[in-house]
């Protein structure tokens, strides 16, 4: 039976949703739910789970949202805090999903398994791009290792959860790559800007940066390219052999009710497919949000952290 509603779950998410009936729910949160989110305020995670919660509130009456920043430790923090809340309906949280799948230093403790949580669903895709200052030395992969060799070696900024890149990139260019580790979104532009490092691997939308003239975005970390800038390469189609799939997913604790479990899922569909949601994920990642269901996601992520075992045993500090 859960199977079933499951399936049909997924086939009502490629229908407008003026064809689809709101969905009945049984389960109403007795109180304010809190949103806990992953990153700082302003990161990409931050902006998209307040932008969620708003159109929750909005659609949901009686329903109220409150967005709670958990930042730290490449997701652990936030991981802890949403694993020991009760599993009443009163606590949900966003976060990427390669938080999950990477956990910072490859330390695999039971805060990063997927079976630890209720997976509520995606709703958004992240394009993980390397962005560079905007009319800088470094335009594309090519010139990014020509200024390398020149200069001797260069920087990029990365979370904890992407320490290992710096090693990965040093391996295929050739050339000494520096990863130098921030908190988040936050730490990231002025040290690009200022000169501190020489590139960002950057988990959020880069549209209004390109626009305003502050970055420009040389590679995506993705499988495919970007739907809003299809003119940038992959990093395997530039001759590296990493790609990281990763989206912005909804979670709750583990051992939930069905009935609140189920609600929360109708909930987030519901409000991540609304055309107001839609309308503002495109203009804070320059394109469509992607929903995706539950019974969908988890085999991508499971998928996701076989990747990461082997991009940690080859690339993590050695």
């Amino acid at each position: 039976m859960q199977a079933k509603r499951r399936t049909l779950l997924a086939a009502m998410a490629s229908l407008p949703l003026a064809a689809r009936a709101a969905p009945s729910h049984g389960w109403q949160p007795r109180r304010p739910v809190d949103m806990l989110i992953s990153y700082p305020v302003g990161g990409g995670a931050d902006n998209i789970g307040r932008a969620l919660a708003s159109q929750i509130t909005t659609q949901q009456k009686g329903w109220e949202i409150i967005p709670m920043n958990k930042p730290g430790g490449g997701g652990l923090i936030f991981l802890r805090a949403l694993s020991e809340a009760q599993p009443n309906g009163g606590t949900i949280g966003i976060c990427l999903s390669s938080q999950l799948t990477f956990p910072p230093d490859g330390a695999r403790t039971q805060a990063f398994e997927l079976a630890n949580y209720t997976l509520l669903g995606a709703v958004a895709t992240s394009y993980l791009t390397i962005i560079v200052k905007s009319k800088g030395p470094i335009t594309s992969i090519d010139t990014f290792r020509a200024f390398a060799k020149k200069k001797g070696a260069v920087s990029i900024a990365v979370s904890p959860t992407f320490s290992w890149i710096s090693n990965a990139l040093s391996d295929s260019l050739g050339v000494p790559v520096i990863g130098v580790v921030y908190k988040g979104a936050g730490e990231y532009l002025p040290a690009l800007v200022g000169g501190h490092v020489d590139l960002v691997l950057w988990a959020g939308g880069t549209q209004q940066l390109e626009a305003a003239g502050t970055i420009d975005v040389i590679a995506t970390v993705a499988p495919q390219r970007m739907p809003g800038a299809p003119s940038v390469s992959t990093l395997k189609e530039s001759g590296i052999p990493v790609e990281v799939e990763s989206h912005f997913i909804m979670l709750a604790p583990k051992g939930m009710d069905t009935n609140i479990a189920d609600v929360l899922i109708d909930v987030v569909a519901e409000a991540a497919q609304n055309a107001v949601f839609q309308n503002r994920m495109e203009a804070l990642l320059g394109r469509p949000a992607r929903y995706i269901p539950p019974n969908e996601l988890a085999p991508l992520i499971e998928a996701q952290q076989k990747v990461a075992v082997e991009y940690e045993s080859q690339y993590r500090e050695r």
